[in-house]
């Protein structure tokens, strides 16, 4: 069996001054911000991989 299956993603969650809290409860999360503005569910940018 491979070393990556299955593989499991965390997304990411952004804060922006435009943000609120709809996106925590769109996807069912819990996270120690407020203002979430964007939400990354599959990403490769470097230092934000999911």
């Amino acid at each position: 069996m491979n070393s990556l299956y299955p593989l499991k993603f965390k997304p990411q969650f952004l804060e922006k001054i435009w943000g609120g809290t709809k996106l925590l409860k769109t996807y069912h999360m819990e996270d120690e911000f407020e203002n979430i503005g964007e939400v990354w569910l599959l990403s490769a940018v470097k230092g934000q991989e999911s």
